[in-house]
C-alpha cells in the first residue's frame, strides 16, 4: 500500500477531562505544524481498559521510517512505557511486526507491596 500519509499512535494513559481533552489536540496540532507536518485528520477512542484514550492522528506528508515516527510520537506524549518498548523493537536484530501496536489488555500485573496498598492516595484514586 502506498500512501501519502502516515498514522500516528499516541496512548494516553488517562481519559482526559472535555477542557484538557481540546487543548491536547490543540497543542498536537501545533507541534506537528511546526515540525513540518499537516495534520489532516484525528480520531480519539477509549482505550480497551477504559481508564485512558488512543489517538490516531494522520499526517502528511508521509514520515520516512519507523525510527523517525516513534520519535514523533515520543514527542506528541505517547506512553512513555510503549515508546520504551517500540524502541528495543526497533533497535533489536529480531523482526517483531507490527511494532507500533495499542495494548489492550493487562497480561501481567506485579503484586502490589502491603505499605502501598494502605495507601491514602491509591484509597482515594479508586474511589473516583
Amino acid at each position: 500500500m502506498n500512501t501519502k500519509y502516515s498514522i500516528l499512535k499516541i496512548d494516553m494513559d488517562w481519559a482526559l477531562p472535555k477542557e484538557f481533552l481540546r487543548d491536547f489536540i490543540l497543542t498536537r496540532k501545533i507541534l506537528l505544524e511546526s515540525m513540518g507536518y499537516s495534520v489532516k485528520e484525528i480520531i480519539y477512542r477509549k482505550s480497551g481498559s477504559m481508564k485512558g484514550l488512543h489517538f490516531w492522528i494522520y499526517v502528511e506528508p508521509k514520515i520516512k521510517n519507523d525510527m523517525e515516527i516513534l520519535k514523533v510520537q515520543f514527542l506528541l506524549n505517547d506512553c512513555l512505557t510503549r515508546c520504551k518498548i517500540n524502541y528495543k523493537r526497533l533497535t533489536t536484530k529480531r523482526t517483531i511486526l507490527p511494532w507500533n501496536i495499542f495494548y489492550d489488555k493487562i497480561i501481567y500485573k506485579k503484586e502490589m507491596p502491603e505499605n502501598c496498598k494502605r495507601c491514602a492516595l491509591l484509597r482515594y484514586m479508586r474511589e473516583k
